[in-house]
């Protein structure tokens, strides 16, 4: 008889999930536990006094009044999963080795995808078991140690701890931007958040931008800034390790229209990062919508003419809500990629419920992933509006060798219970080398077109043009010196610090950090 396998997070948020008892203030909790790498403690019942205790290696499980219910539910026999960067390459986590948020394994016919530094921790029955390392997620590394395990899960052996080490020849910094938020619907107060990842194995630290649409209004961060140029451009100082992401919340109300021709208006977003290798930009477009399919499929690049290029992943967002008249227990969306994407270089870069989320490739086609959010209870849209979004965001490659123009379209289907598939709109970006040029003021790779130098300085900043107006900005977002109609800045007078230099050329805004020396 085949195994059966149950997948959860070591994180579970057991505040909104109870279940009424006729023995007063007791309550019945799923799982409860820790973030410990070496111990696992696992409750259940939250409800009452503890009775009794059972050590199975690194699990403490306690079990309360009400366990003769939860045994029934729960097993003693588990597999967990981690991946580390085995620096050393010797096969084993040690030293300066460090978790990774990656990777994926096979058990049986079934591949699990790793999104979190602790891992995947399954739920098993006694018998032999065989995990299998998957290369999806881990395209350029390498694997240091065995990649097949074979065991037996039994009374003495109830719980087996399985570790894959990863390690790149090459070391390097690499960061990654994207966005997220609600249905960009007129009128109507959204959240967002702007995710920096770490993808290299090198840590990074610099300054992460948000340059909003000057068109909105009533925008708030939930972080403080670190630096404020207006209040739409806003910088966080961020120092990440390696793997590892910075999340910037924000939240803004979405303009209303007052003529016809406003609708489907572009609102653009740009991101930055600096740091003392360079710049990284990303382009954040949202059209403007007055009447929306709740459950939607976007993607990015997300241009007029659906071009993206060949040499840069795609990112895909999958947004669901409920809009029934109760909650839904379990939520699975389901993707199937293109034959022209290559399944080894899958990331998830974002999820609005990571600690109800697993990720599983279909074992018959790994080009079928589901998302599965087990005991989500999302609620529905009449009793919490907020609470009854989510979304998926992840990126993924073409394969080498890709023929230029080829078109990749993607739909996503989305469950909700036992209900059937509500199917989203279908993306589509045609790969090609380059992206054509556009000769306007208001494209985005305009601000890579003027040229601010000597940079550092002391004293006399000079620009490959003229410019209408420039400001220029102290770290508190202050305007200490202005120039009009001009390609060059005196600020001699200034002390030596970081400056800002919001330039204005016809239509178009552009900042440009500088550095003043003594």
């Amino acid at each position: 008889m085949k195994n059966t396998l149950v997948l959860f997070s070591l994180i579970f948020l057991c505040a909104n999930v109870s279940v009424a008892q006729k023995l007063g203030h007791s309550s019945l909790s799923p799982y409860a536990g820790s973030t410990d790498q070496g111990s696992h403690i696992i409750f259940q019942n939250v409800g009452e006094t503890y009775t009794t205790q059972a050590d199975l290696d690194d699990v403490i499980l306690y079990e309360g009044l009400l366990n003769n219910i939860s045994n029934d539910l729960f097993a003693t026999f588990f597999i967990h999963v981690r991946y580390f960067f085995d620096g050393n390459q010797n096969g084993l986590k040690d030293g300066d080795d460090y978790y990774l948020p990656m990777g994926a394994f096979a058990v049986g016919d079934e591949v699990f995808l790793n999104h979190e530094k602790q891992g995947v921790n399954l739920i098993a029955g006694e018998g032999m078991y065989t995990v299998d390392f998957v290369e999806i997620g881990t395209e350029n590394l390498l694997l240091t140690n065995d990649a097949s395990h074979t065991f037996e899960l039994d009374a003495a052996n109830s719980f087996r701890v399985v570790e894959f080490g990863l390690y790149v020849e090459q070391l390097q910094t690499e960061l990654d931007i994207n966005f997220i938020s609600d249905p960009f619907r007129c009128g109507f107060p959204i959240e967002a958040r702007m995710c920096v990842t770490n993808l290299g194995f090198l840590p990074e630290s610099g300054t992460a931008w948000i340059d909003i649409d000057d068109r909105i209004d009533g925008i708030y961060f939930v972080q403080e800034p670190d630096h404020i140029i207006d209040d739409t451009h806003v910088g966080f100082d961020f120092d990440l390790a390696p793997q590892e992401k910075l999340t910037i919340n924000y939240g803004l109300t979405v303009p209303l229209i007052n003529t016809p021709d406003q609708l489907g208006e572009i609102y653009t977003t740009k991101g930055f990062t600096d740091t003392d290798l360079g710049r990284t930009a990303y382009c954040f477009e949202q059209e403007l919508r007055c009447a929306y399919d709740p459950n939607d499929k976007l993607v990015n690049p997300n241009r007029p003419d659906s071009l993206g290029l060949m040499d840069q992943p795609i990112t895909y967002t999958l947004r669901f809500q409920n809009t029934g008249n109760d909650y839904a227990l379990n939520v699975e969306v389901r993707d199937t990629l293109s034959e022209y994407l290559n399944p080894n270089s899958f990331r998830l870069i974002d999820t609005s419920h990571p600690d109800e989320l697993s990720v599983v490739f279909d074992p018959d086609d790994n080009y079928i992933v589901n998302f599965k959010f087990d005991n989500i209870y999302l609620p529905d849209s009449t009793t919490n509006e907020p609470g009854s979004n989510g979304f998926i965001m992840y990126q993924i490659s073409a394969l080498e060798g890709t023929p230029f123009n080829t078109e990749i379209n993607n739909t996503g289907h989305i469950y909700f219970d036992f209900n059937p598939a509500i199917v989203t709109n279908t993306t589509s970006t045609t790969l090609v080398d380059s992206f054509p040029i556009i000769n306007s003021v208001n494209d985005f790779e305009f601000e890579e077109e003027i040229l601010v130098f000597p940079n550092p300085t002391k004293g006399l900043v000079q620009f490959d043009k003229e410019v209408d107006l420039v400001h220029v900005r102290d770290m508190y977002g202050r305007i200490v010196s202005t120039g009009l109609r001009t390609n060059k800045m005196d600020i001699t007078s200034l002390p030596a610090a970081t400056y800002f230099l919001e330039i204005y050329i016809e239509e178009s805004k552009i900042i440009e950090k500088i550095i003043l020396m003594d």
